[in-house]
C-alpha cells in the first residue's frame, strides 16, 4: 500500500508536471478557467468549475500561454475580495464575464480599473462586465475604466463602462487608447468624468485605430466630448453608435486625426454633433438632433471633412453646420448648395421610438428610412428594406426599421385634446385626436401642418415629454391662451424651436408656463428659438418661468434667428439672481417685437434685454412695465430700433442704452 501510494504520488506529479511550470502554479494548456467570489478560493482552488478562484486577480497570474478564457461568475470582484488594481489583462486569455450589473468589476477609486498593454492575440477578448470605479488621482491621468496601449488588438464587448473618474484635464475616462487598434463593440459607456477639462469622458483615441461599433455612448460628464480622437496616424472607424446626452461634443476630432464617422446617432449632447477642429476622411449617414450647438462644427478654415453626404439634421440649437468656422447653415438646402464637401444631406424630425427614455430605433415614417448613402450595403436590415441602408446607428443592422408607409392619414390639420383624447388610438383627426402634443408633434411629417389643441392643461401627468421640439413648418394653435395651458411643472424648458426655417410655422393661443432651469447660465426657460428660426410667436400667455441664477430670457430667448414675437403677454418670469432679459433676451438676433405685454418680469434683469452685435431687433407698440430693473436694456453692440412703446413703472431706468443704438 506504502509502494502504490508513492507510485499514484509520482504519477499524479508527473501529470500536474504537464499542466503547470516550475516557480508556481501558471497553466500552460489552453482551456477554460473558473473565478468565482462566493464559492472560490486562493487557497485551495484550482481553477475548475467545480473549485474555482476567487479573484480575477489571482486567477491571471495562475495562466500562462495563449488560448484559455477565465470564466467569471455573478459577483462583485473589488479590493475587499483581494483584487488589485488595475487589473493586468494577458494576451491570448479571454476575461468572460455573467453579463454587465451581474459580474461588477469596482476599483473603489483605489485606482484604473484593468490595463491592456500589448495584448496583441486578437482572440483575447474582455466581455460580459460592469466596469467602474476606477480613479486616476493625478491631472492629465488616462483612462480611468480601461487603459489599451502597445500595439494592443483585444475586442471589449458586451460591457457597462461606468462611474469611472479622472482628478482633472484627463483623457478617457472611460476608455483611453494608443498606439492601438482593439474592437470596442457593443458597450454602454456612461457617466464616466474626466475631470474639470479633460477629453473624451467616454472614449478617447491617441494615435490608435480602433473599431467603435454600437456601442451607447451616454451622460459622460464635466467636460470633455463622448469620444474625442487625435493624432495623426488616428484613423478609426466610428460606426452604428447611440452618442447622447454627453457634456461637450458628441465627438470631437483634433490633432490630424482621420476618423471615418458612419451611421451614428449623435443627439442631445450639450455643445455640438461633432466638432472638427482638423480635417477628417468622412461623415455619412449619421443623424444629428438635438444637440446644444450645431449638428457639425468646423472649427476653422482648415477642418473640412473630406465628404459630409446623406446625413439627416433635426433641431440643433446653433444650425446645422458652421462652415470653416464663420458661415451657419440652417437649412439641408442651403447647406447641400453651399459647403462643397456636403452634399445629399436632409432635415426632418428622425422619429425616434422614445427618445426621453433613451430608444433612437427609427419608426415608421422616419426620413432616415432607406435615406442613406445608396451605394453602402444594406443586406443585414430586415426586409423590406427598399434596397437602401438607413440612416442612423442602426442602418445595416438587423434592428433597423423596414420600409414602408407611416399609416397615418396626411391631413393638413391635425388634433389633440387632453380630456377625450387617446394617444394609442387617435389618429389625430377631429374626432379621433391624440392625448398629447409629444406624441401627435412625434407623429406629423411634412409642412404646412397645423395642431389644434383643445382646452386644457398639457403637463408631465398627462405624459407631455419637456421641451415641447417645434417642427419646421408644423404650427401648434391653442383654442384660447386663457383655456390651453403648456405646463412644464419644474422639469425643464416648455420649448424649444431650433431651424425653424418655415416662415408658416406658428405657436398661437397658449399660456406656455412652469418652464424651470436648474444650471447657472442657462437660457430660455418658457420658449428658446435659434438656429435661424422665424417662426411667429403669437397671442400666447408666456408665464412664471425660471432659471436658478445667471440666466437670459426667462420667458423667451432669442439667439441668431429672426422670429416675429407679437400680442402675447410676457409676465412673472424670472431670470434668476444676477440674470439678464426677464421677459425677453436677444443674443445675435433680429425679431420683430410688436404688440406685446411684458410686464412684472421678477428678480433681476430687464424686460426686454438686447445684446450682439449682430442683433437689429424692431421692437413697436409693446406696454413694457412693472419689470425689475430697466423697462429695455441694450449692450454689446447691438442696434435695435425702438418706438411707440409704452415704458412705465420699471424699477431701474426706462432704457438703458449700453451702446450707440439705431433710434428711439
Amino acid at each position: 500500500m506504502i509502494r502504490h501510494s508513492r507510485c499514484g504520488s509520482f504519477f499524479r506529479c508527473l501529470w500536474l508536471a504537464a499542466i503547470f511550470t516550475c516557480g508556481g502554479v501558471h497553466l500552460a494548456i489552453a482551456g477554460d478557467y473558473y473565478v468565482n467570489a462566493a464559492t472560490g478560493s486562493n487557497t485551495t482552488g484550482d481553477g475548475s468549475p467545480g473549485n474555482p478562484w476567487q479573484t480575477i486577480t489571482y486567477a491571471l497570474n495562475q495562466i500562462s500561454g495563449s488560448g484559455h478564457t477565465l470564466h467569471v461568475s455573478a459577483g462583485t470582484y473589488n479590493a475587499g475580495l483581494g483584487e488589485i488594481f488595475p487589473i493586468l489583462m494577458k494576451t491570448g486569455v479571454s476575461v468572460i464575464g455573467s453579463g454587465i450589473d451581474v459580474s461588477i468589476i469596482d476599483a473603489g477609486g483605489a485606482d484604473r480599473v484593468i490595463s491592456c498593454i500589448s495584448i496583441v492575440d486578437p482572440s483575447t477578448h474582455l466581455q460580459g462586465f460592469t466596469i467602474r470605479g476606477g480613479y486616476q488621482s493625478a491631472s492629465y491621468g488616462q483612462g480611468g475604466g480601461i487603459y489599451i496601449s502597445a500595439g494592443s488588438i483585444l475586442t471589449i464587448e458586451g460591457n457597462k463602462i461606468t462611474s469611472n473618474s479622472i482628478l482633472s484635464v484627463g483623457s478617457g475616462a472611460g476608455i483611453y487608447v494608443t498606439n492601438s487598434a482593439p474592437a470596442i463593440i457593443n458597450n454602454i459607456i456612461s457617466n464616466n468624468n474626466p475631470g474639470s477639462f479633460g477629453y473624451g469622458g467616454g472614449i478617447y483615441v491617441s494615435n490608435g485605430s480602433p473599431l467603435i461599433a454600437r456601442n451607447t455612448v451616454s451622460g459622460n460628464v464635466n467636460y470633455g466630448s463622448g469620444i474625442h480622437v487625435t493624432g495623426s496616424s488616428s484613423s478609426p472607424v466610428i460606426v452604428n453608435n447611440v452618442i447622447t446626452r454627453n457634456a461637450d461634443a458628441g465627438i470631437y476630432t483634433a490633432g490630424s486625426a482621420n476618423p471615418r464617422i458612419l451611421n451614428n446617432t449623435i443627439s442631445e449632447n450639450t455643445t455640438d454633433g461633432i466638432y472638427v477642429s482638423t480635417p477628417l476622411d468622412s461623415i455619412f449617414d449619421n443623424i444629428f438632433s438635438l444637440n446644444g450647438g450645431y449638428g457639425i462644427n468646423e472649427g476653422g478654415t482648415s477642418a473640412d471633412p473630406g465628404k459630409v453626404w446623406y446625413n439627416l439634421f433635426f433641431a440643433n440649437g446653433l444650425g446645422l453646420y458652421r462652415n470653416e468656422g464663420t458661415t451657419s447653415c440652417y437649412a439641408a438646402i442651403a447647406l447641400n448648395g453651399t459647403v462643397p464637401e456636403c452634399a445629399n444631406n436632409i432635415d426632418g424630425d428622425p422619429l425616434f421610438v422614445n427618445r426621453p427614455a433613451g430608444d433612437y430605433h427609427l419608426r415608421m415614417g422616419s426620413p432616415g428610412i432607406d435615406g442613406g448613402d445608396p451605394g453602402f450595403a444594406f443586406g443585414t436590415e430586415p426586409g423590406p428594406n427598399g434596397g437602401r441602408i438607413n440612416i442612423g446607428a442602426f442602418g445595416n443592422t438587423s434592428e433597423a426599421q423596414i420600409s414602408g408607409p407611416s399609416g397615418l392619414p396626411d391631413y393638413s390639420e391635425y388634433f389633440v385634446n387632453a380630456g377625450s383624447g387617446n394617444d394609442g388610438s387617435g389618429d389625430g383627426s377631429s374626432g379621433n385626436p391624440w392625448k398629447t402634443i409629444t406624441f401627435s408633434l412625434g407623429q406629423i411629417v411634412g409642412t404646412g401642418k397645423v395642431l389644434h389643441v383643445a382646452t386644457g392643461t398639457y403637463d408631465t401627468t398627462l405624459g407631455e415629454k419637456f421641451p415641447l421640439i417645434l417642427k419646421n413648418g408644423i404650427s401648434i394653435v391653442g383654442d384660447d391662451s386663457a383655456t390651453c395651458i403648456v405646463d412644464a411643472k419644474n422639469q425643464g424648458r416648455v420649448i424649444w424651436a431650433a431651424g425653424v426655417v418655415d416662415g408658416g410655422t406658428r405657436i398661437e393661443g397658449l399660456t406656455i408656463r412652469g418652464g424651470r432651469l436648474n444650471t447657472s447660465y442657462e437660457k430660455g426657460a418658457g420658449v428658446y428659438i435659434s438656429a435661424g428660426s422665424v417662426l411667429r410667436v403669437d397671442a400666447n400667455k408666456i408665464m412664471a418661468n425660471y432659471i436658478v441664477s445667471l440666466g437670459s430670457g426667462a420667458g423667451v430667448y432669442v439667439v441668431n434667428a429672426s422670429p416675429v414675437i407679437v400680442n402675447n403677454l410676457i409676465m412673472g418670469n424670472n431670470p434668476g439672481s444676477f440674470g439678464s432679459g426677464g421677459g425677453i433676451f436677444i443674443s445675435n438676433a433680429s425679431p420683430q417685437i410688436e404688440g406685446n405685454r411684458v410686464t412684472g418680469n421678477v428678480n433681476y434683469g430687464s424686460g426686454i434685454h438686447v445684446t450682439g452685435s449682430s442683433s437689429a431687433p424692431r421692437i413697436a407698440k409693446n406696454v413694457i412695465t412693472k419689470n425689475v430693473e430697466s423697462g429695455i436694456c441694450t449692450g454689446g453692440s447691438a442696434n435695435p430700433r425702438i418706438f411707440n412703446n409704452t415704458i412705465s413703472g420699471n424699477t431701474d431706468d426706462g432704457i438703458t442704452i449700453g451702446s450707440a443704438l439705431d433710434s428711439v
